[in-house]
């Protein structure tokens, strides 16, 4: 009898063959661990711990420093724009004022100097967005001479009367802006009025920016020696998230940042260290522009980390400003204006100066003046980085740190030379010349001799004997109307010797 067998069952399929690299590398528990991890990362990208070294130049230049002639350029085209103004029957308001500061000026209203320089004597704790860990490729003697100024930027971040800007901007009411909304093409919001302050608002929000760097590390500085802006100080970058490009990613509840600062400031803080009795005066002014700018930039960080899905990560209009920039919105609730440093020199040799904000925007409206900036004085820079200014019981509603228009005035163009323009253009007329001689240089050809010590002379090729220019015409050499008119005549042997004596005129071959 025929017995039933149970049909066999297929074969699993034999695993692939791995090397013992392969066993080893699996058998590794931080690979096997990381493995685990990859799919619930939504970052594709984080802040690097450190960056490229900033270089730098030699004889400690700084890049972003004006030129004489940007200075002339600049000067020159506001006066073609004011003639432009004249022209269309519209006052002239600023006849009396000028492009550009005076040096003299500047001394004069205590701008560069001030005898007997107190050296900042803050000593409070640096605020944690601040700390040196945040500062990619900073060595310790670089961040000793940025302390002072993270210093300073700590109190605009704790300080209750400098906290008014922060709670508008967290608690502050956020509406459509139509306009704007309609003019782009997509939604921009705006906050009208301030939010009024109160202990438990101030706690609140100076709490949640000491925990925002301990909680998930999120704003990071580097030193770069171009700025993705033109001209720029500094740029705050958003670190994009590939997997969720403008939404906050579900398991983080802030943004990234990357806040680059010019290189300039590097190049500073280097030749500061290296001096052994340093103007106090100017490294006032250099902490005073740098504790400016890294607020200005924490301003925008801070607002792009709370993205929006509706506004796609666009900063917020405040007030009645045409331009949201929340890094100017924040100097002009302190200061009361824009401050930048006079020439673009960022160790503030030259100068700091101020000019009212938002900037009046004089080629759009014709009936408009036009931009002021004055000089800063050296005794508010002095006395705002002193403990005993911090030391006074200020209102909530009080703006103590508005910076006084008693300095040197100069219209719209921040810088000054002391260069003469006849000079400038004497020098710029010899680099052209310099330039041009290179451009048109030709190599020298050797010239023979001769038995004699004669230089031997070198004839032109045949077709090119006159060179570019047509040939010279006259009665040796007319022109082609006359030697036709030669020929036609019969000129014979008799005429100047230049006929053939066949009877038949035309010139000797």
């Amino acid at each position: 009898e025929a017995t039933e067998t149970a049909p066999e069952e297929p074969a699993p399929p034999r695993p692939p063959r791995l090397t013992e690299a392969q066993v080893a590398l699996l058998a590794d528990p931080d690979v096997l661990a990381l493995a685990n991890q990859l799919e619930h990362i939504g970052i594709a990208s984080t802040a690097p711990a450190t960056s490229r070294f900033a270089e730098t130049p030699r004889g400690y230049k700084l890049l972003l420093e004006t030129s004489p002639q940007w200075f002339f350029g600049k000067r020159n085209e506001w006066r073609q724009h004011e003639k432009r103004k004249r022209s269309f029957g519209v006052p002239n308001w600023g006849q009396n004022r000028r492009y550009g500061f005076r040096p003299e000026e500047l001394l004069w209203t205590g701008a560069l100097d001030l005898h007997g320089a107190k050296p900042s004597d803050l000593d409070n704790d640096i605020h944690p967005l601040l700390s040196h860990d945040n500062f990619d490729d900073c060595p310790q003697e670089i961040y000793n001479q940025l302390m002072p100024a993270c210093r300073l930027a700590s109190m605009f971040l704790t300080k209750d009367v400098c906290m008014q800007y922060w709670v508008t901007l967290a608690r502050g009411t956020r509406e459509n802006d139509i306009g704007k909304t309609i003019n782009s093409g997509v939604r921009h919001e705006r906050i009208r009025e301030d939010v009024s302050l109160t202990a438990a608002n101030i706690a609140e929000i100076r709490q949640y920016l000491m925990d925002l760097q301990q909680a998930e590390n999120p704003i990071r500085f580097t030193f770069q020696p171009a700025i993705p802006l033109q001209n720029a100080y500094a740029a705050s970058s958003a670190i994009c998230d590939y997997n969720f490009k403008h939404r906050l990613h579900p398991e983080r509840k802030f943004r990234h940042a990357l806040i680059f600062l010019h290189q300039d400031y590097y190049t500073t803080a280097l030749r500061l260290s290296q001096l052994q009795y340093p103007d106090e005066a100017q490294k006032l002014r250099f902490n005073f522009l740098l504790a400016n700018t890294l607020v200005h930039e924490l301003a925008h960080a801070v607002q792009m980390g709370h993205v929006n899905d509706e506004t796609g990560g666009r900063e917020v209009f405040l007030y009645d400003a045409n331009r949201n920039e929340l890094g100017e919105a924040w100097e002009s609730k302190t200061w009361g204006g824009r401050v930048l440093a006079v020439n673009s020199r960022c160790d503030g040799s030259h100068g700091v100066a101020v000019c009212d904000w938002p900037f009046k925007n004089v080629f759009l409206d014709s009936e408009h003046e036009h931009n002021i900036w004055y000089s800063v004085p050296m005794g508010f820079i002095e006395n705002i980085q002193l403990k005993k200014t911090w030391a006074k019981n200020y209102a909530l509603d009080e703006t103590p740190f508005r910076i006084p228009r008693t300095g040197a005035q100069s219209v719209e163009v921040v810088a000054f030379t002391t260069m003469k323009l006849s000079e400038e253009e004497r020098v710029l007329r010899e680099e052209m010349q310099e330039a041009a001689n290179e451009a048109n240089e030709q190599p020298q050809q050797k010239r023979g001799m001769l038995g004699t010590g004669e230089v031997r002379r070198t004839t032109p090729e045949r077709d090119d004997i006159f060179g570019p220019d047509n040939p010279p015409t006259g009665p040796r050499n007319p022109g082609p109307r006359s030697r036709g008119l030669r020929r036609m005549r019969g000129v014979g042997r008799n005429h100047r010797g230049r006929g053939r004596g066949d009877g038949r005129g035309g010139p000797r071959r």
